[in-house]
């Protein structure tokens, strides 16, 4: 696709440069075409439309196909259009959140800027494969359409759009072919994935992926866009679910609640709903409620929780750790959830997913 320009570029324009290679004047040009001088100057200036009946004159006259000439024409007609429905768009660019357009081009998927702001806006829209800005408005908005409650002020509806709509992309990019989706084969994976923990990151995301697969269930990694703070998401795209994380908190504590978070939902939620998990979801929410519950027990069993409380150091909650077959970032995820270590205890064992995750 040839790549846009910030100008139309007449038919004439090649009309002029036959007439210039060729030495020859608009009369002579004109009279052998049998039009009118007045014609041949408005063909130059991209003032007349070129019709198919003139295209098949030039063609004659200058040896140039009439597809050309008919190319030419509809080139530049779309050239036009499209600069002016850019410049309509333009007052719209400023409305665009800052975040959402960086994030954008560092993704590669647009490279206008606000120097640009028809283009920028344009090439927002056709990231959404929307075709106005009121349409792209809807698209923002359709997220938070979702929820029975609202989520906190401080997420950006448009950068949680924007995060779905790349896993919407990735998805389609791998065209990865899935078996029948089976809650049976899901349910016997899931209760077996927490074990993986213990796992290289890089391993246990490659396993992981391969085990869900294995019960058609997708599963998606999408950075994170600035201002949406969503952990995972769960969707249904033509009868198959779809997980998304964000890998949000980089460490695999996180990494496993929220993968263990979004399978509960895939298990026991509506397929028609597209459900969000972040630090500030609705804890009136009983889907929510479920699913925190069901990815905390999943990970650790309320029997084998009772015994959080005993563990003092990080000794112990690596020697707990490998008992139960799960790493120790895990065991500390849970002690600092559940208030039994500070916040700042036990970060070392912690490890890195994002890193692991291309």
């Amino acid at each position: 696709m040839a790549a846009k320009t910030d100008y139309a570029v007449p038919p004439g324009s090649f009309l002029r440069e036959w007439l210039d290679d060729n030495n020859k004047t608009q009369q002579e040009l004109a009279d052998a075409a049998g039009l009118s001088r007045k014609h041949i100057s408005e063909l130059l200036s991209g003032a007349a439309t070129l019709s198919p009946e003139v295209a098949a004159k030039l063609s004659l006259v200058t040896g140039y196909s009439i597809k050309f000439w008919l190319n030419a024409e509809a080139v530049f007609r779309a050239d036009l259009a499209r600069l002016a429905f850019e410049e309509q768009l333009a007052a719209h660019a400023k409305e665009l959140p800052p975040t959402v357009t960086s994030f954008l081009r560092k993704q590669g998927f647009i490279k206008g800027t606000l120097r640009e702001p028809g283009r920028l806006v344009w090439e927002v829209l056709a990231f959404f494969e929307v075709g106005s800005w009121k349409a792209l408005e809807s698209r923002f908005a359709a997220p938070a359409a979702a929820f029975r409650q609202q989520l906190s002020h401080d997420v950006s509806w448009p950068a949680v759009a924007t995060w779905l709509r790349v896993g919407e992309i990735e998805s389609h990019r791998r065209s990865q072919d899935f078996p029948q989706y089976d809650a049976g084969k899901l349910r016997s994976i899931a209760a077996e994935l927490p074990k993986l923990s213990s796992l290289d990151p890089i391993e246990y995301r490659r396993q992981v992926g391969e085990k869900l697969t294995r019960a058609g269930v997708e599963l998606l990694y999408v950075p994170e866009v600035p201002g949406c703070r969503a952990h995972g998401a769960t969707s249904w795209v033509g009868g198959r679910p779809r997980i998304q994380l964000s890998l949000r908190g980089r460490n695999d504590s996180q990494y496993w609640f929220s993968l263990m978070h979004e399978i509960h939902h895939v298990l026991n939620d509506r397929h028609d709903d597209l459900l969000l998990q972040g630090p500030a979801e609705s804890k009136d929410d009983p889907r929510e409620i479920a699913a925190d519950t069901y990815a905390r027990n999943s990970i650790i069993s309320q029997r084998d929780a009772a015994r959080l409380g005993s563990l003092r150091t990080p000794s112990d909650a690596v020697n707990f750790a490998r008992e139960l077959g799960i790493a120790p970032g895990l065991v500390v995820g849970r002690l600092q959830f559940d208030g039994h270590w500070k916040y700042q205890q036990g970060h070392h064992l912690f490890r890195d997913v994002v890193s692991a995750v291309g």
